[in-house]
């Protein structure tokens, strides 16, 4: 809980800038200069990746250097599992929420969105069910896999409709 509260923070700027970006793109779009969509795209995953490696490295040393002394009364070796869990998905899901909120949806494409999102709920619910007799950090680091590729495919499908268009 403590873990999902503080990611949620985290992921509010890369919120805000999908939101700040969306009337642009749309704009862009719009008016033929679909080029410069793609170059904005490109230029916002290198942002999202070096951006969110920063945040998450800041994060990881403070939860080790203060982690034992504001979280006693929680299992540090459990969280610290399911911190090197959000860490992981941490660049994917920036990645996820400005590709989204500020490429995708704009443009009108929110089927791209939909279809990675459908097949990754199912498998995550037929995949909990095998993994829930082995415990349930199986079940969480399941859930960040298929969440990380379901942010792999939507960007996959989202280049192949830019590439369609240009």
């Amino acid at each position: 809980e403590v873990l999902v509260k503080f990611f949620a923070i985290v992921f509010i700027p890369f919120t805000i800038l999908g939101q700040v970006m969306a009337p642009n793109i749309s704009k862009a779009f719009y008016s033929e200069k679909k080029e410069e969509v793609k170059k904005k795209y490109y230029r916002i995953i290198i942002f999202s990746i070096v951006s969110s490696l920063i945040i998450g490295a800041i994060s990881y040393i403070s939860f080790i250097l203060f982690g034992p002394y504001i979280l006693k009364k929680f299992d540090l070796v459990l969280l610290n599992l399911l911190m090197i869990g959000f860490l992981c998905l941490l660049p994917f899901r920036a990645i996820g929420l400005i590709t989204n909120l500020g490429f995708i949806t704009p443009i009108g494409k929110a089927k791209i969105i939909t279809y990675p999102l459908f097949i990754g709920g199912i498998l995550n619910v037929l995949t909990d069910l095998i993994l829930i007799k082995y415990g349930f950090i199986y079940i969480i680091y399941n859930t960040f896999i298929l969440n990380i590729l379901n942010i792999i495919f939507t960007n996959i499908l989202f280049q192949r409709e830019l590439r369609r268009l240009i």
